[in-house]
């Protein structure tokens, strides 16, 4: 066990901040409130209670505020969606608790008996990865473990952030990003973004996204679904990450990376890069331009030779890596054998 005085007490070592994701990414958190039609059980909860019940417009209200104060703090935007958010918000009668909340996974649940600022603050630290400072191998020093230090504390009592729930917010996900021009708007479990005329940096919600660079050099990342990105002008970055996502660059000279799933991707104007890796399905480029577009292999495939190349109808389609399972399929439209055997289509 080994005590310390600063942010590194609250680390659960997870958050709604995959790994793979920049520091300069704003992370977009759904949630939603549970309604009479998909209210759960008791029995279905973690801890046990009396009855499960729908918050009241003003409770809502209460729990929107709360989220604007982490927002002011950290580089995270939440948006409000029908169901099957990454937090899905509901009251409970007659617990033990004042509440409770899972640390973020595909599918979270913040469960409220006390409606007290502080009880709301405390457990959607939880739901973006903060942990009590009194548990696991890092804990606060006893003297700091108050609520005057972190929210996520029990001893005192307080409703406000405090200053190392700053710090950790900042940690896990940045300082606050440029978002005042962005149009936001949430569709059934879909989130639109329209990014701002300048440069954006959007990690999207564990849902289905819909992302818009615009202006500007932007960096958007898909999550773990069916994810549309389209960069816009600018030279822009693209990463659906899972599932099966569509990536448009837009004009510019983008950089379009399908990863996991069967992607489809389209560079659009400019001279754009299309990157893989060994492992990633099935991709589909709709638009390669011989002597402008590039693919760059990452891995599973060292030189032109280690590449199975065979034409099928108007396409070409390309495998590379090694064993069942990390096999890459790249299907290229509209190109010939000849175009992509050029010596300048591929980088290793």
């Amino acid at each position: 066990m080994r005590y310390v005085k600063n942010w590194a007490a609250l680390d659960s070592g997870l958050s709604q901040k995959p790994w793979f994701a920049p520091r300069a990414a704003t992370t977009v958190v759904t949630y939603s409130f549970h309604t009479e039609r998909n209210l759960p059980a008791p029995s279905e909860l973690f801890y046990q209670s009396d009855r499960t019940k729908v918050l009241t417009g003003h409770q809502q209200d209460l729990v929107r505020g709360a989220m604007d104060r982490f927002e002011a703090l950290g580089n995270l935007v939440f948006v409000e969606t029908a169901r099957d958010a990454a937090i899905n918000i509901l009251g409970v009668e007659g617990s033990d608790w004042g509440g409770w909340s899972s640390y973020p996974t595909y599918r979270g649940t913040l469960v409220l008996e006390s409606m007290s600022m502080g009880t709301i603050l405390h457990e959607i630290g939880h739901s973006l990865g903060f942990k009590h400072p009194f548990e696991d191998e890092v804990r606060l020093r006893p003297e700091l473990d108050t609520k005057d230090m972190t929210i996520m504390s029990y001893t005192g009592f307080s409703d406000m952030l405090g200053p190392l729930d700053e710090v950790a917010l900042r940690k896990f996900y940045g300082r606050p990003g440029q978002t005042e021009e962005w149009e936001i708007e949430s569709q059934g479990r879909r989130v639109v973004i329209l990014g701002g005329r300048d440069e954006d940096s959007i990690l999207g919600a564990r849902s289905r996204n819909e992302l818009h660079g615009k202006g500007g050099d932007d960096r958007l990342f898909g999550h773990t679904e069916r994810d549309r990105l389209h960069g816009g002008a600018g030279d822009d970055r693209l990463k659906g990450m899972e599932g099966r996502d569509v990536l448009s660059g837009g004009k510019g000279d983008d950089t379009l990376f399908g990863m996991s799933g069967n992607d489809r991707l389209t560079g659009g104007r400019g001279e754009d890069l299309f990157v893989f890796r060994q492992g990633e399905g099935t991709d589909r480029i709709t638009d390669f331009k011989p002597g402008a577009d590039r693919i760059e292999i990452r891995n599973g495939a060292s030189e032109i030779d280690d590449l199975s190349m065979r034409q099928r109808g108007e396409d070409v389609v390309i495998r590379f890596g090694d064993g069942p399972y990390w096999k890459t399929r790249i299907i290229v439209e509209d190109s010939t054998l000849e175009e992509m055997r050029q010596e300048d289509v591929f980088l290793f």
